[in-house]
């Protein structure tokens, strides 16, 4: 088969990757049980969509996070026992159990603990593929025992899963850094032969069969070789059933543009190649169940035990992440979070109750709960009937991100999640929330859902953490900038914080912050507003000391700014010209530099890419201060308010530049422009007044001669 056939079969399935949902890890199963009695049992259905699935698995919430530790047994409906083991149990996780379902029954029985004899503790969920992650060390990995090696030193399992196959396309059980994968899968061999295979991968990758090394892929690697064929081998296999390993050392990609892939092709002695994608059949069938029911034993259905539970709970819940709004795909810090909750034992007479921890309830058999961060919550569920309480039970739930969804679409605000968390009373919204909800509205530029949460949020910034003010600080800087241009909206925003860093809980890492957010919010006061002495005092009451040598440069030239705004063209001159490094001239290398600067700019401008235009004028002038005043920049800043709509600002800006462009073909732009912001900010007598200045000055002018063409009522009227 060519290369270039086998490359299209490859790459058409991986542009189809997707991921199942399961996040599980094997708990140890080596301890010698005690027989005790259950007091409780699932009652488990299964949808039979694989016909003959040896095993199934199954999400169980368990009342007590102290069953996880104990024996797990299942019988199917005439009493026989089933081979069975956890899955995956931790702090917050609903628990995952992995069962014998080859005698195809509808309906099984899960015990905790054991109403008879534990199960075999060597028994192995022979379908499938279970996935384990470990965490990685970021090493190379070249050569097979390297790989086991660095394997065998992991300690930090991540998680496990049951797969029907290996076409992953993401890490599934957190976010994507490096780790190593370990997937075991069965699969029968229908014909003795040759069998083909090729792995698929980003980074290390090993594929044995019984034990055997097929194929191999060492070092660090993109995805693209693997798809064209590349690294394949082959083995002899009989007919029958054989154990197949797949591991892999995945690096992190801080840029987060290679994902992690795992997955692999095969060719049979009766088959061209298949990629092993879900519904190839190529790996042993699986199904999944779900819990049905939550029972409590009848009394004497048990056997006597030597060990003992707590008293089985009434009730019994399951839940489960249905969506997030998240910055990005390994966002754990900030992010909404939306999980379903669903009560195991419903009856139409009951009411349920669930209490979350930020001090808001439902009601419902079934619920949903916005969480506004991820992190450990915890959640009580009380039920009553006719003849008063039913019962209780409180569990800790790990809010976090869905990852398999996070590995498959962009990170995004989900609008439904932004309209909830603004319709919420916002006393309901603690203090160690509302950091992630300003997060999350400023990384996706939502305007005006800052401004409506500013009241809320300036109002509790005295119980922030400290480490929570940087927020703040970047929504407040969003605002502030020239893509939000709600410059008066950040003010309150840079009070608050410099209200809460300099008060009674003031260290030194938030005085520093304070004296940012007073040399930021100066910056947005002189650039939006002639507020010349607010300005001057805030600049006045910072501690040159506590900045970084960036920012003592940037107040330097801030008060060059104050100068120029005050009419004092020398003094501005004076300051600009200090912090200067390179010489300036018309033969010097800094003007060079600034043609093309401003070169590139137009072009930005032109592009309407505004937020690249001022990037780069504000890059030139950080390098030399002394440009701001030059005639050619002045002007592109100019232009870059006026068209970006900041029409208020750059009128600003242009009455500032009056006294400084006083060379004609520069002044004559400049009074086109103030004439044009005049006339639309409804300043016609500052309008009239430039404009005259314009037509007698600079009759021949270009610029005038657009002014003709643009105001020739105005112009007609001075004649």
């Amino acid at each position: 088969m060519s290369s270039i056939r086998f490359g299209r079969i490859l790459r058409s399935a991986f542009f189809g990757l997707s991921l199942f949902a399961s996040f599980s890890l094997w708990a140890a199963d080596s301890t010698p049980w005690q027989v005790m009695s259950a007091p409780a049992r699932f009652v488990i259905d299964i949808n039979q969509l694989e016909k003959k699935a040896r095993v199934a698995v199954v999400r169980v919430g368990l009342p007590d996070s102290r069953w996880a530790e104990l024996p797990v047994t299942v019988y199917d409906t005439t009493g026989k026992q089933v081979g069975a083991r956890w899955l995956w149990s931790a702090p917050g996780e609903v628990a995952t159990v992995v069962f014998d379902s080859s005698s195809e029954a509808k309906r099984y029985f899960v015990y905790i603990g054991s109403s008879a004899a534990p199960a075999d503790p060597n028994w192995t969920p022979e379908a499938g593929v279970v996935l384990e992650t470990r965490a990685g060390d970021g090493r190379n990995v070249n050569r097979l025992d390297e790989m086991l090696t660095a394997w065998r030193k992991s300690t930090k399992v991540l998680g496990r899963s049951l797969l029907p196959t290996i076409f992953e396309g993401g890490h599934r059980h957190g976010p994507q850094t490096n780790l190593f994968s370990y997937y075991q899968g069965w699969f029968d061999a229908p014909t003795a032969g040759k069998y083909e295979m090729a792995a698929i991968s980003t980074d290390a990758a090993f594929i044995l069969v019984d034990g055997k090394l097929v194929v191999e892929w060492p070092g660090k690697h993109a995805v693209w070789p693997g798809t064209r064929g590349q690294f394949r081998s082959a083995v002899d296999l009989e007919a029958g059933p054989h154990k197949l390993e797949y591991y892999n050392a995945y690096w992190y990609r801080p840029d987060g543009r290679t994902p992690l892939v795992c997955c692999m092709a095969v060719k049979t002695p009766t088959t061209g190649w298949v990629t092993v994608r879900p519904g190839s059949e190529f790996f042993r069938p699986i199904t999944t169940a779900h819990v049905a029911g939550y029972e409590l034993i009848p009394e004497g259905l048990a056997n006597s035990t030597g060990l003992i539970l707590p008293t089985a709970p009434n009730v019994g819940f399951d839940w489960e992440i249905a969506e997030q709004s998240v910055t990005a795909a390994d966002a754990t810090e900030s992010g909404f979070i939306l999980i379903k909750f669903r009560f195991y034992r419903e009856r139409p007479e009951w009411t349920c109750t669930w209490s979350f921890d930020d001090g808001t309830t439902a009601t419902g058999s079934r619920v949903e709960h916005l969480y506004l961060k991820p992190g450990v919550r915890q959640v009580k569920l009380s039920v009553t009937g006719a003849q008063g309480e039913i019962g209780t039970l409180t569990l800790p739930v790990n809010v976090r991100p869905n990852w398999t969804q996070l590995t498959t679409r962009k990170p995004e605000l989900n609008p439904l999640h932004r309209d909830a968390v603004l319709a919420r009373d916002p006393a309901t919204i603690s203090a160690a929330d509302w950091p992630s909800v300003v997060e999350l509205f400023t990384i996706f530029e939502d305007t005006d859902a800052l401004v409506k949460i500013t009241p809320a949020v300036t109002a509790r910034l005295v119980d922030f953490a400290d480490a929570d003010l940087v927020t703040i600080q970047r929504a407040a800087a969003y605002l502030g900038g020239g893509l939000a241009k709600r410059y008066a909206n950040a003010e309150p925003y840079y009070e608050a914080l410099i209200d809460r860093a300099t008060g009674e809980k003031a260290t030194a890492a938030t005085k520093t912050l304070a004296n940012q957010a007073r040399l930021q919010g100066a910056q947005v006061m002189l650039k939006s507003s002639n507020r010349v002495d607010d300005a001057r005092a805030r600049l006045n009451a910072i501690d040159p000391q506590t900045l970084s040598p960036e920012d003592r440069k940037a107040l330097e030239v801030m008060r060059g700014d104050l100068a120029l705004a005050a009419g004092d063209v020398a003094g501005a001159k004076k300051i600009y010209l200090a912090q200067t490094v390179e010489p300036t001239g018309v033969d010097a290398r800094s003007s060079i530099r600034r043609t093309a600067k401003v070169d590139q700019a137009s072009v930005y401008i032109e592009k309407k890419d505004f937020e690249s235009a001022e990037k780069t004028l504000d890059d030139l002038e950080k390098q030399s201060p002394m440009d701001k005043l030059a005639s050619d920049v002045a002007l592109s800043r100019l232009r870059l308010y006026q068209e970006r709509g900041e029409n208020l600002v750059a009128l600003i800006w242009g009455r500032r530049l009056l006294p400084v462009l006083t060379e004609a073909g520069a002044r004559s732009q400049l009074l086109f422009r103030l004439t044009d912001l005049a006339f639309t900010q409804g300043e016609r007598d500052f309008a009239r007044k430039t404009l005259k200045e314009l037509v007698e000055k600079y009759p021949y002018s270009e610029s005038t001669a657009q002014a003709k063409g643009k105001w020739p009522s105005e112009i007609e009227v001075k004649k």
